[in-house]
């Protein structure tokens, strides 16, 4: 029975698992659903595997089923079928806005994915965000200085705190992550009263 290359793969990492198994018997394999593995094969996962599905080209800024480029791209029938080939799917889910003068408010979008995630049985979230530390070549006395980025901050900058709700949109994706139902609204308040 033919494959293809993916399915070759998801082969591959059923072997891995299946002789890991046998020493470890409560170790999980995780593999990534991604580029050339992104879409499900004929190839069922053993139940010691956790495919990780990455929907990199998904419009964040929308949920995955309001959005005319998210129905023409599949998302949830990609979904649908990995979630039938699996025991174990997580996301990887990217939250981050690669374009910092054209913010997308991706919270409410979030909302109703991480719904749509636990309806279906999704196992678990990895957010991807963008709201580590950046470099800057020029110290200011604004406070905003973490540590100094490569050992001399004279000749090498400093590590400082992006712009963008760097802050907020991992706190919120986390007590999503924790209720589905959670309020984003009260959770902003809470968080800048905090």
């Amino acid at each position: 029975k033919r494959v293809g290359l993916a399915g070759t793969y998801m082969e591959f990492v059923n072997k891995v698992a299946e002789e890991i198994g046998k020493e470890y018997p409560n170790a999980i394999v995780d593999t990534l659903a991604y580029g050339i593995t992104y879409d499900p094969t004929s190839v069922k996962m053993k139940e010691n595997v956790r495919v990780t599905w990455c929907p990199i080209s998904a419009c964040y800024a929308h949920a995955f089923d309001e959005c005319e480029i998210n129905y023409d791209r599949g998302f949830l029938v990609n979904l649908d079928k990995w979630l039938a080939n699996t025991s174990h799917l997580q996301i990887w889910y990217y939250q981050y806005m690669t374009d910092n003068w054209m913010p997308h408010m991706e919270l409410s979008a979030a909302v109703k994915n991480f719904a749509i995630f636990r309806r279906l049985g999704v196992e678990g979230i990895f957010v991807q965000d963008n709201s580590g530390p950046t470099r800057r070549s020029n110290p200011v006395p604004d406070g905003d200085k973490l540590i100094p980025a490569y050992g001399d901050a004279e000749k090498q900058g400093y590590f400082t705190i992006p712009t963008e709700l760097a802050h907020l949109r991992p706190y919120i994706a986390c007590r999503l992550m924790w209720d589905t139902g959670y309020d984003v609204r009260q959770g902003i308040r809470e968080f800048c009263q905090a």
